[in-house]
């Protein structure tokens, strides 16, 4: 042939994959496949929807497993069964403290510890063997941390004034938990840690903001995915009021796990959160301290403390988010790896990337520092001491 290219009088080259690079031959492009797309992760909201029921279902039949096997064990041994059983089941009986040490709380203590095992085997099935890099099990930076501690007061005068104003909703379904309660309360101070402290920020953030958060995020997005997770966050709570106010806890604690990229952050804020709120119901419980008042009812009060918990929030979200974990090469350019999906992965080993915390800058941390103290005085001249 004579068109001049050196190239068309030349054999036919083998298969791409069959040319050494040293031959100096230009690989010919055109003719590769693309590659797939990367797997979408597990669950979209329709699949959330069906791993939800399956979960309350399983959970909460779990629970009645235990607390009839319980049951039934007590009235074997006793006695006199038929006075046993009658006793055990009357109404007025199953509140009372002896019923609720003998009974509901092991039964809650089981139910704990299947929700944890629940939500580490889903994510073990969803997202194979990695799935600790892939959720960012991972240790925090310290300025994340020390954010997270102080949005812990926060959470806290948000979740009460939801709680005051669901409780006057007309018609708003009421459980009558009042009496468990205060006769779970009169246990020993290390089982009602445990049980509302430790067991919930483990269990509760490995299913929420780690199994549902990664499906729910990698596919509908940040704004999206946060919002349907926090969702799930309430209605996995099943009692009225904390449908209401956990979602709102739940978009907090989804922000800082996704700024963090640790999954162990909304997990310390979830146990400060209800370690400190059953801490003290457990004191006044036990008159070791007098209780706390806050008037919510009073529009001035009301209007102060949502004014500076507004003030310290939006201080916290703008220095986590100036400080935002991110993923860039060794030397601060940008990386050759990067997650697929929005979410908080980490990179995998020998990707050349790596995860870096920015310092804030000062404005951030002077902000907070402001808003916390204005808080913190809210609240002071806020509350009044029972009597």
């Amino acid at each position: 042939m004579s068109s001049g290219d050196p190239f068309m009088n030349e054999p036919e080259l083998p298969a791409l994959t069959d040319v050494p690079y040293d031959q100096g031959i230009p690989p010919d492009l055109t003719d590769v496949p693309a590659l797939p797309p990367p797997r979408r992760p597990h669950p979209n909201v329709w699949w959330s929807i069906l791993w939800m029921i399956g979960f309350i279902i399983a959970v909460n039949g779990f629970a009645v497993a235990v607390a009839a096997a319980i049951i039934i064990a007590k009235i074997a041994v006793a006695p006199n069964s038929k006075q046993a059983a009658d006793e055990l089941l009357a109404p007025e009986h199953l509140m009372s403290a002896a019923m609720v040490r003998d009974v509901w709380a092991p039964t809650q203590a089981a139910s704990q510890l299947a929700i944890l095992l629940i939500a580490c085997l889903s994510l073990r099935i969803v997202a194979g063997r990695d799935w600790p890099r892939q959720v960012a099990l991972r240790v925090p930076g310290g300025l994340h941390t020390f954010l997270a501690v102080l949005a812990v007061p926060a959470m806290w005068i948000v979740a009460e004034v939801v709680d005051h104003y669901a409780q006057k909703i007309p018609g708003l379904p009421h459980f009558g938990i009042e009496p468990f309660i205060e006769a779970f309360l009169g246990l020993p101070f290390v089982f009602v840690f445990l049980m509302i402290a430790v067991q919930p920020a483990l269990g509760e953030e490995f299913w929420c903001r780690a199994f549902l958060g990664r499906g729910l995020v990698g596919r509908h997005g940040y704004v999206l995915g946060v919002v349907l997770t926090s969702i799930w966050f309430g209605i996995m709570h099943l009692e009225p009021r904390q449908v209401l106010y956990a979602p709102v806890l739940g978009i907090g604690l989804h922000y800082a796990y996704l700024t963090s990229r640790s999954l162990l952050i909304p997990m310390l804020m979830h146990f400060l959160n209800n370690g400190a709120s059953i801490t003290i119901a457990w004191l006044v419980h036990r008159k070791l301290i007098s209780d706390i008042d806050i008037d919510f009812d009073s529009p001035a009060v009301l209007a102060r403390l949502l004014g500076a918990t507004s003030l310290l929030v939006a201080a916290l979200a703008w220095a986590s988010y100036r400080s935002r974990a991110r993923i860039v090469a060794p030397d601060g350019g940008p990386a050759p790896w990067q997650p697929a999906y929005p979410g908080v992965e980490y990179p995998p080993p020998g990707s050349g990337a790596v995860v870096v915390r920015p310092f804030p800058g000062v404005a951030p941390l002077l902000a907070v520092g402001v808003a916390l103290a204005t808080f913190v005085g809210t609240v002071c001249i806020s509350a009044t001491v029972k009597p």
